[in-house]
């Protein structure tokens, strides 16, 4: 789910412990501006104008036919009323409480960043001009249309030091250009942080 971004795992998930579940846990964190309402299909599926489908026809083959024509109609699913959101701010302080412990289990945070250790995604955004032997890098990325997200866990190796990063674009042009927006704040970062 975290590595590959697979929706498919994310909606199985979310379908098995529940929005109401996730967006509790979120309010009890003081993550008020964070909320999940959709699956992922349902987002990927507005993108590409179909809305009037029960989540059981949302199949593949449906989605690869609708999407042939490379036009992206969404209705919602590139907004923020009704869909799933957070803040950067929010999600570097969900960062934070993993890192301390707090968001679940030591077993269970320690997990989340190991898996998020094994990002395969996004290696044009904060790992970009990173020096890779010098830091351990924990992230999660996201993608849409004009959009190109990144977050995660930068840790200096040589000193142990940690700091979490968020990076969120939107209503991007030129997806790349978002991509090396992100990688330059990361270097930034780094070396305000490592000054």
């Amino acid at each position: 789910m975290m590595m590959v971004s697979d929706n498919t795992a994310t909606d199985l998930i979310a379908a098995k412990v529940g929005f109401d579940n996730v967006n509790e846990a979120m309010r009890s964190f003081g993550l008020r501006k964070t909320s999940v309402t959709r699956y992922c299909r349902e987002i990927l599926f507005d993108l590409v104008g179909i809305n009037d489908l029960g989540i059981e026809e949302m199949t593949l083959d449906v989605f690869k036919e609708a999407a042939e024509s490379g036009e992206y109609v969404g209705s919602w699913s590139l907004g923020v009323e009704d869909n799933d959101v957070s803040t950067p701010d929010e999600m570097t302080k969900l960062l934070g409480l993993i890192v301390d412990e707090k968001a679940a289990s030591r077993g269970s945070c320690d997990e989340i960043l190991t898996i998020m250790g094994k990002c395969q995604t996004g290696t044009y955004r904060i790992p970009k001009y990173l020096p890779g032997k010098a830091v351990v890098l924990q992230r999660k990325t996201g993608s849409l249309p004009g959009i190109r997200n990144d977050v995660g866990v930068v840790t200096i190796k040589a000193t142990g030091e940690k700091y979490a990063i968020t990076c969120f674009t939107k209503e991007a042009n030129d997806v790349y250009a978002a991509e090396e927006a992100i990688a330059q704040v990361s270097l930034k970062a780094y070396e305000y942080i490592t000054g």
